[in-house]
């Protein structure tokens, strides 16, 4: 009797808390419980699966029991399918409906596993009659083979229509979150099954087990009411070609700092001129939603949880103002960007994303900020790539002093500052007399610099010691004694003349670019940023300049800089003894390649200019292309006759940044020709492994015949041929002949013959002996 009633209130209890349990260990599907529909379409296996069978090509078949629990309730169950899914080989695993025709005309609710395309998730529907609407876009799921899918899914719903899926895709009970979404569209259902669509090759390959329905109580705590930034807009991607390694797709991110899940429902979100209401989405603690247009919905999956909307508010590359709200219409957040936000030039012409650095800053728009630093251009679905970067770096500091003007500084801080304390004149003071300043204001939109006026003027050449204090950053810590002291210098003026055009690289390969290098003549530091730099004479010159740099940039007495578009494209194609000696200038002038004239400007005053022509290589070159133009002589004009000429073979064509290869030192002093030994021996040892030939020469513009004799007078190697030199350098031999042999030890003849377009030769002989080692 005992044993009677044990059994008997266990029935109770399975009953009051277990609607439906099912594992096919019985062998059958008939009853206990009882299935109905395509019964002859499925049979259990001998595995104890439920496996379909069905013969009939491109049908749906299905299956469905009784079930009353449509809230407060949790749904479990496993499915292997053995193919890779699609809109044609799919499953729906129907949780809610009011009929037990599953393939017809309907209200509830259902998974769906199978969709167009090589991607796949567990999506969650709701059907209304035969219209169905995706409630819950699953991320796309990992598989260990792509042509099966084995999982195990338990959906959860509460009362006030919360609902929770998760997933083990290895099919085990490791579930992991999938998503969150709110919907009460229906409430009560009758029935619970699944629909099986395939074609002729699919339909015995439909695996199914451990069906359980029972009721489940909620632990989440009562709806939680957003406040103000609760759910923020993180990241902006406005502009997204050219790709760097994100979709070509615009999207948003919202981050919901809370830890409270978040329901969105009848919440908007838009711009001045579109928004989009939510259905019945939830945004859970601490997650990161990416918002995109409808279409562009499976660019996303891959990253994390994404949700397509119609219409979609389209970002502005130049600047937008976005908003987000809840259902009653108040602001949860907001923001007006701008492409100056990115502050970089590159990042701002597309491919990456804006993202916000700190939420909890004090400092809001530019100041909070910034372009994503992630290689792939952005981070939708991850914690930002500058996130709390303020944070983790040094504390305020002047970063740059700079001389605007007699009577003006700018000062550049490293970090945002307040705005109260930052243009405040009595928080700054300079030596030398100048004492504090007149006014400061910010000079830049981003407020990271102050324009300060000074009552008198400063001198040129002479070091200045500005301190600033009482200033605070962004979070309202000050600055500290010594961060704000910098000591700075007032280059001298650049006057005519005082930097020359050295050198002009005006046709390049075609995988090269223009450059212009320059050489301070003068005997004083001087600030480039003076200057200006044109492809045109008088009177256009002033219209077409561009100004060499923004910021100061000094170049002391005998120095060299490259002006160029892209320095590394240069330093690929060239030697340079000095890689620093190079100056980015995004907004270079463009130099045909026949003829044309470079001039160098302050303001209206032409401190250099030189006009040349293609004409002006030399007659021997057949190809000019690659080939730079040298200024000999920096005590003659530019355009002075055969004062610039074509960049030496020995040399590699150009020598940017360093001195030239033509030019003409001022002493007359005799050719010299030079053996570094008088013994070589090519056997790489590392010692003399090639005959090397310093030479020196009083004029610039000689070609050289080289070649190598034996001690009896034959032919072995014809070193250089037609080989233009420059004023200083050296020739080696590595002991190969003509054919590529190395050479029997012995002495050798090196005769070479130098000429050049004026008709002068010159002619030297050299001896060296070839040894080897004796065994």
């Amino acid at each position: 009797m005992k044993n009677c009633l044990l059994i008997f209130f266990s029935l109770i209890c399975k009953c009051a808390f277990s609607q439906l349990n099912d594992d096919f260990n019985d062998g059958n599907f008939t009853h206990n419980p009882s299935w109905k529909g395509d019964i002859s379409s499925f049979s259990v296996n001998g595995t104890g699966h439920l496996q379909s069978n069905a013969s009939q090509a491109g049908s749906t078949t299905h299956l469905v029991t009784a079930n009353h629990l449509a809230k407060s309730a949790r749904w479990e169950f496993y499915i292997r399918l053995d193919f890779d899914p699609s809109s044609t080989n799919r499953i729906r695993v129907y949780l809610i409906s009011d009929k037990d025709m599953l393939t017809g005309p309907l209200e509830g609710y259902f998974i769906q596993i199978g969709e167009p395309g090589n991607t796949d998730s567990y999506d969650l529907y709701r059907q209304s009659g035969t219209s169905v609407v995706k409630i819950l876009d699953g991320p796309v799921q990992p598989r260990l083979n792509p042509d099966q899918v084995i999982c195990r899914l338990q959906v959860k719903r509460d009362e006030a229509g919360n609902w929770e899926l998760d997933a083990d895709s290895e099919g085990g009970y490791n579930f992991k979150p999938v998503g969150l979404t709110t919907d009460n569209t229906f409430s009560q259902t009758a029935w619970f099954g699944f629909a099986c669509q395939f074609t002729t090759t699919r339909s015995d390959k439909f695996y199914l087990d451990d069906f359980k329905i029972e009721e489940w109580e909620s632990n989440l705590p009562p709806a939680y009411e957003a406040r103000l930034n609760d759910i923020v807009i993180n990241e902006i991607f406005a502009d997204p070609d050219p790709s760097v390694g994100l979709p070509d797709a615009e999207f948003i991110e919202l981050w919901n700092r809370t830890g409270q899940n978040i329901s969105l429902k009848s919440w908007t979100y838009g711009d001045a001129s579109v928004s989009y209401r939510f259905l019945a989405e939830m945004i859970k603690a601490g997650e990161h939603l990416i918002l995109c247009a409808n279409a562009d919905t499976g660019k996303f999956k891959t990253f994390d949880r994404v949700l397509g909307i119609s219409p979609w508010p389209a970002l502005n590359n130049t600047g937008d103002h976005l908003s987000l709200k809840d259902d009653k219409g108040r602001i949860i957040n907001t923001l007006s960007y701008t492409n100056e936000w990115y502050r970089d030039g590159t990042k701002q012409d597309g491919g990456w994303t804006l993202e916000l650095v700190d939420p909890n800053a004090v400092c809001a728009g530019i100041k909070n900020w910034l372009a994503s630093v992630d290689t792939k251009g952005g981070t939708p679905g991850r914690v930002n790539s500058v996130y709390k970067l303020f944070d983790e770096g040094p504390p305020l500091q002047v970063s740059k002093v700079l001389l605007i003007d007699s009577i003006t500084l700018a000062v550049t801080f490293n970090r945002f500052t307040d705005s109260l304390s930052a243009v405040n004149p009595g928080n700054y003071l300079l030596n030398n007399g100048v004492g504090k300043p007149l006014s400061a204001v910010y000079a830049t939109s981003d407020q990271l610099t102050v324009a300060l006026k000074l009552p008198v003027p400063l001198v040129r050449g002479k070091f200045y010691k500005l301190s600033a204090e009482g200033i605070t950053d962004c979070s309202g810590a000050e600055i500290q004694n010594g961060a704000g002291t910098m000591e700075f210098f007032i280059p001298a003026e650049i006057r005519k003349s005082g930097i020359l055009i050295s050198e002009v690289l005006f046709n390049p390969r075609p995988a090269g670019v223009d450059f212009v290098e320059i050489y301070n003549n003068s005997g004083q530091e001087l600030d480039l940023a003076e200057l200006s730099i044109s492809n045109v004479s008088q009177p256009d010159t002033l219209n077409r300049a561009k100004r060499i740099s923004k910021d100061q940039q000094l170049i002391r007495p005998g120095e060299f800089m490259v002006l160029t578009s892209d320095p590394e494209r240069v330093k690929n194609e060239y030697f340079t003894e000095k890689p620093n000696a190079f100056l980015k200038m995004p907004d270079f002038p463009a130099y045909n390649n026949d003829q044309g004239v470079v001039t160098l400007l302050k303001n209206a005053q032409i401190i250099d200019q030189f006009n040349y022509s293609e004409k002006m290589h030399m007659p021997l070159i057949k190809d000019p292309d690659g080939i730079s133009l040298e200024r000999s002589d920096y005590k003659k004009p530019a355009d002075e006759p055969k004062n610039f000429r074509s960049a030496a073979a020995s040399v590699g064509f150009a020598t940017p940044g360093y001195q030239n290869s033509q030019y003409q030192p001022d002493n007359d002093s005799e050719d010299e020709f030079k053996l570094a030994s008088l013994t070589f021996s090519p056997d790489n040892d590392g010692f003399e492994d090639e005959m090397e030939l310093h030479y020196r020469l009083n004029k610039p513009g000689y070609i050289a015949n080289i070649t190598i004799f034996n001690d009896r007078g034959n032919v072995v190697r014809k070193l250089y041929q037609n080989y233009s030199l420059g004023t200083a350098g050296t020739l080696t031999w590595n002991g190969l002949d003509d054919t590529a042999t190395v050479r029997t030890a012995g002495i050798y003849l090196l005769y070479a013959e130098l000429f050049n377009t004026e008709g002068e030769i010159k002619k030297f002989r050299k001896t060296v002996v070839l040894a080897k080692k004796l065994n």
